[in-house]
C-alpha cells in the first residue's frame, strides 16, 4: 500500500473514532427521557423542538420508534450523508444499533417513543411462521391488526379498535407492550384503563382480551415478545 493511501485511510479511521468519542450514551442525551423499562424493553420519550437537534448519541441495541404527530427531520447517522425524512403520525420504524443525531426541520415538535430491544442479541431467531405474517392485516371484532415486522423475537403491530372493538392477545406470547398513538380506554377482564397519547402499558403473559370501551376509535402499537 502506498504512503498517501495509507495516510488517507488512517485519517478516515481517526475521524470516525473521534466522532464516536464525541457521542453520548442515550441516557445522557437531554431530548431522550427514560419512561419505562423491564427485562425485555427500555422505552424513551423523545421531543425535539423546531430548529433544534439532539446530541450525537449511541444506540447499542436494535430498537423501534413510534412517531407521535407528523414531522420533518434530518437524520445524520455516523458515516452516512444527512438524510431528510418525512414521518407520519403513528408511523413505526425499526433500526439496528447506530450512532446518530436528529435535527427537527419542521415547524412543530418532533416527538416519538423509542423502544430498545434489550435482549436483541439472544433473541435473533423468531418463529418462521410468525415472520411470514409480516405485512399482513388481521380483521378483528370492530378493528384491525396490521403486523408491521418481526425482529429479534418481537412481533410489532399497529392496532386500531373502533368502539367495542376487541383484540384477543396471543397466549403464547411472553407479554405485550402497548404504546398509545391516540387516546383510548382499554377494558380488560377486571378493569378499564384510560391511556393518553404516548402512554405505555405492559401486559403480562396469558390469554386476555382487550376491548375499546371508549366512544371513539383508538390506535396503539403493540410489541409482543414471542
Amino acid at each position: 500500500m502506498n504512503a498517501p493511501l495509507l495516510a488517507s485511510l488512517l485519517l478516515v479511521a481517526a475521524t470516525a473514532l473521534a466522532q464516536t468519542d464525541k457521542a453520548v450514551e442515550i441516557t445522557a442525551e437531554p431530548h431522550h427521557h427514560l419512561a419505562w423499562q423491564n427485562e425485555y424493553f427500555r422505552a424513551f420519550k423523545v421531543e425535539v423542538a423546531p430548529g433544534e437537534a439532539t446530541l450525537l448519541h449511541i444506540h447499542h441495541h436494535d430498537y423501534v420508534f413510534v412517531i407521535i404527530g407528523p414531522a420533518e427531520i434530518v437524520n445524520e447517522a455516523q458515516g452516512k450523508p444527512p438524510a431528510k425524512v418525512h414521518l407520519e403520525d403513528g408511523q413505526t420504524k425499526y433500526s439496528a444499533p447506530t450512532v446518530h443525531l436528529v435535527r427537527n426541520a419542521g415547524d412543530a415538535p418532533f416527538r416519538n417513543v423509542a423502544i430498545e430491544f434489550l435482549k436483541d442479541k439472544e433473541m435473533k431467531t423468531s418463529n418462521p411462521q410468525d415472520s411470514n405474517d409480516e405485512g399482513t392485516t388481521k380483521t378483528l371484532q370492530n378493528g384491525t391488526q396490521k403486523i408491521l415486522f418481526v425482529r429479534d423475537g418481537v412481533r410489532v403491530s399497529s392496532v386500531e379498535l373502533q368502539p367495542q372493538g376487541a383484540l384477543t392477545l396471543d397466549e403464547r406470547s411472553h407479554g405485550q407492550l402497548l404504546i398509545a398513538v391516540s387516546a383510548l380506554q382499554l377494558k380488560g377482564k377486571t378493569s378499564t384503563e384510560k391511556m393518553k397519547i404516548e402512554d405505555l402499558k405492559w401486559i403480562d403473559a396469558g390469554k386476555k382480551t382487550l376491548t375499546n370501551a371508549g366512544d371513539h376509535s383508538g390506535t396503539f402499537v403493540m410489541l409482543e415478545v414471542l
